[in-house]
């Protein structure tokens, strides 16, 4: 499990993707942070609720941290590595809980560094504008436990939602594989052994022995039955 969980994080750690989704974070939060720090009159500033919202434009990380999760498995189904990741580690429910505590630990990160960023900088517009923080120190200790929760969480559901995605990716282009050739999915197929005697006649050639061993010579109608 922890060499799973390794190449995940080695995985995520090498995604040129990834990066450019750090970087869209930290560009959206010093613009929310920056619009709310000089658009906003002083007056407003000093109130706790307007302080609050200047020094909470880090939680927008949580929807770049879904998409890390989401990313973390479509891309493999997309490029078709995760052929070669089911085959080193066999075990389906390894794999996808290594990519979520991956992914949890990459929403922590990406969590740090967007509440930090706002934190630091909100708090240096303060100062530089001559205004009071009117923020305790346990609402800002919720502040920043709370966006690492949220960023966390939502990376993982990223991995629940991208996991969907690619099985019914996968589905869709296997049926569009089978309606090029002018055959439909096998899966739509009920067995030939379960049909009654006069509908298994009519079933075409899965009912007929030696059909399946013919299937499996034409690599490119797996999946599909017969007309």
């Amino acid at each position: 499990m922890i060499d799973q969980l390794l190449s995940e994080l080695r995985k995520m750690r090498s995604t040129r993707t990834n990066l450019g989704l750090l970087a869209g974070m930290v560009g959206l939060t010093l613009l929310a942070v920056l619009i709310n720090g000089f658009v906003l009159g002083a007056a407003e500033l000093a109130r706790h609720d307007d302080q609050h919202t200047l020094l909470s434009a880090g939680t927008s990380g949580a929807l770049f941290a879904s998409l890390i999760g989401v990313m973390a498995i479509t891309s493999e189904f997309r490029h078709g590595t995760i052929r070669s990741t089911f085959l080193v580690t066999p075990d389906r429910t390894r794999v996808i809980a290594a990519k979520v505590i991956a992914s949890l630990l990459m929403g922590i990160l990406f969590g740090i560094v967007a509440i930090g960023l706002s934190l630091g900088l909100g708090y240096a517009i303060l100062r530089i504008r001559g205004i009071d923080f009117a923020l305790d120190t346990g609402h800002v200790v919720l502040l920043v436990l709370g966006t690492l929760l949220m960023t966390a969480l939502w990376a993982a559901l990223g991995v629940g939602v991208g996991a969907g995605r690619g099985a019914a990716a996968r589905g869709s282009a296997r049926a569009r594989r089978c309606a090029r050739q002018g055959r439909g999915p096998r899966s739509l197929a009920p067995a030939a052994g379960r049909l009654p005697r006069r509908r298994r006649e009519r079933a075409g050639p899965r009912s007929v022995p030696g059909a399946r061993r013919r299937q499996r010579r034409a690599p490119r109608n797996a999946g599909c039955r017969s007309p």
